[in-house]
């Protein structure tokens, strides 16, 4: 039995070791939920190398025994409350309930972690977590459930909030993927449970490794819908925002926004391509910032192709749409009176709004969006050119 824990271990080790791995490289090791992520791997390892230490060592007689089976269990305990609540925190970041490192959120849940750390060290003396006896063996104690409330803290309110975001989704698409959120939670979940039940069974580890690759790969289907560049939805994003719209079988009053960049070659073959692609990533800024706090249905963004990008609406009203525009408008003036770019950014929008309850309804509207930005943007080249002729040279 004990070849089969500590193989059960090494498995978790090499899962982890890869998706560390992975991760690395395949993902923005910048990016909040990904760094939270690699230190729950990072726990994960060190979880599973105490747990081998104990367990080879628990019962045995050589010098140090004593000592290996009393940190070994140490460090396993504070190893697994930790990962549960890395894991709630990465729940909280995924659902935009923590945007920082620095919060009074993380403060507040930290705290039944630092009264079990503490709980630890004053076990060290007392024993009332658990115990090592003469024969260097293992005993849980009589308050061993503290760990297991600690832990039960930060799942139920992982739990919680998952189902609360699922509840108040606001499209099919993203109610989809808080429930993918809830179900690679489980492995993680049912493997605690298991090893609550059963002393020196190693499926907490085994467990939350599963749920780490689970969670890996839900990593890698978002980032088939994120454009590299900017980090806006891209078009395979739209394109699953299409079908959520369809197969709702309820008819949406979409509004689509089509906006293009005015000049944007002009940028790219003046200053280059790497200012280019600078200038693409602040129009991304600007219009996520032209978006926030705006009433009304929510708006989803995406960049669509080039310098194209396309925002959509649920009943919208014309108040609204007129707000939309005048908003992403008076951002752009205040990018370009900042005098931070050495070129002036301009953005022609058109909009088409319609019943939409199938792929021929939504192409129709996009055209129509398509079709009044062009027109919008002859007027606003007709402008620009007045202000600057030599742009019509480029």
């Amino acid at each position: 039995m004990l070849t089969f824990y500590v193989e059960v271990n090494l498995i978790a080790i090499i899962l982890a070791a890869i998706l560390i791995r992975q991760t690395v490289s395949r993902t923005s090791r910048g990016e909040f939920s990904n760094i939270v992520y690699l230190i729950s791997l990072g726990i994960l390892i060190v979880m599973c190398i105490s747990d081998v230490a104990g367990l080879v060592s628990d019962g045995r007689s050589y010098p140090g025994a004593h000592f290996v089976v009393l940190a070994g269990n140490s460090i396993y305990l504070a190893a697994s409350a930790t990962i549960t609540f890395t894991w709630m925190l990465f729940f909280q970041i995924r659902l935009k309930q923590v945007r920082t490192l620095v919060s009074w959120k993380i403060i507040l849940f930290g705290l039944p972690l630092i009264l079990f750390f503490a709980s630890l060290i004053i076990n060290l003396r007392y024993g009332f977590l658990f115990t090592v006896d003469a024969n260097h063996t293992y005993l849980r104690g009589t308050n061993i459930s503290f760990h297991w409330i600690t832990e039960v803290i930060y799942v139920a309110a992982a739990l919680v909030q998952l189902m609360f975001a699922i509840f108040r989704a606001k499209t099919n698409t993203k109610r989809k993927e808080y429930f993918s959120y809830l179900t690679y939670y489980l492995p993680a979940l049912v493997g605690g449970l298991l090893q609550a039940l059963d002393i020196g069974a190693s499926t907490l580890q085994i467990g939350t490794a599963i749920s780490s690759l689970l969670a890996f790969l839900q990593f890698q289907d978002s980032q088939l819908i994120r454009d590299e560049l900017t980090g806006l939805n891209n078009r395979r994003a739209l394109h699953n925002y299409e079908e959520s719209i369809i197969n709702s079988g309820e008819t949406a009053q979409l509004t689509i926004f089509m906006i293009d960049v005015d000049f944007f070659k002009h940028i790219n073959d003046t200053y280059g391509h790497i200012t280019g692609d600078e200038a693409l990533i602040q129009i991304a800024q600007i219009l996520k910032r032209s978006l926030a706090g705006l009433p009304g249905s929510r708006l989803i963004l995406f960049r669509y192709a080039g310098d194209e990008f396309v925002l959509t609406g649920n009943r919208m009203d014309p108040k609204h749409i007129r707000l939309t525009i005048d908003k992403i408008h008076q951002e752009i003036e205040k990018a370009n009176s900042s005098g931070v770019n050495p070129y002036k950014l301009s953005l022609s929008i058109g909009y088409a709004t319609g019943a939409c309850s199938s792929s021929d309804d939504f192409s129709s509207i996009l055209q129509k969006a398509d079709e009044s930005m062009y027109q919008e943007k002859t007027l606003h080249k007709e402008e620009l050119l007045a202000i600057d002729p030599s742009l019509a040279t480029r």
